[in-house]
């Protein structure tokens, strides 16, 4: 089961073309995957490390590109929250940890990649977090099913456009707020470097 996940999540990362936050996914499933075979535990530190080498060893230009910085940031803010001590028990209460869940954690990797997104475009989007909201479980429950489908069915993939155009408006309606993206100039580096650390 372990070995056919890595498999289906390598074929589904190279189908999404193979992007850094595609390899940072399929490094660390198939070293966590390897490392359980293999009866070990790593700490969540060394675990994200040495996915984020394999990363590099596949492509080292993705050191220059911001999207690896901000994908290994983001999954380190994620480790590092750790797993929920109190599990929920009737439905009504799953449903409500689960939306308070999806909050939380939005809510931290948005104020932790802020001084990382700052250094590196010299802004900071203030609606990122309601655009988040919207449009990870969209992508996630819907665009993405109905256009894995469409490999199947062709005239799904009609679906996927439209649902895909759907998101993109409400995004560019979102974008368009007043003071949407907050812009400073880039902080010097030590000073970025320890807001990101923070």
């Amino acid at each position: 089961d372990l070995v056919g996940g890595v498999a289906l999540a390598t074929a589904y990362a190279l189908f999404a073309g193979w992007g850094v936050p595609a390899q940072r996914t399929v490094s660390m499933l198939a070293l966590v995957v390897a490392l359980r075979l293999s009866g070990r535990r790593w700490p969540w530190g060394a675990t994200w490390l040495a996915a984020m080498v394999v990363a590099v060893v596949l492509d080292p230009w993705a050191l220059l590109q911001p999207g690896f910085w901000l994908s290994f940031v983001a999954v380190a803010v994620l480790f590092g929250q750790g797993g929920a001590a109190w599990q929920p028990t009737g439905l009504g209460q799953r449903l409500r940890h689960a939306v308070m869940g999806l909050l939380r954690v939005q809510a931290v990797i948005t104020v932790a990649l802020a001084p990382l997104t700052l250094l590196l475009f010299g802004q900071v989007s203030v609606i990122g977090l309601l655009a988040n909201l919207i449009a990870i479980p969209w992508v996630t429950w819907a665009l993405t099913p109905v256009a894995l489908a469409g490999v199947a069915v062709a005239p799904l993939w009609d679906a996927a456009a439209w649902l895909a155009q759907a998101l993109l408006a409400v995004l560019r309606w979102l974008a368009a707020w007043p003071m949407a993206v907050w812009e400073r100039p880039a902080p010097p580096l030590p000073l970025a470097v320890a807001a990101c650390a923070g």
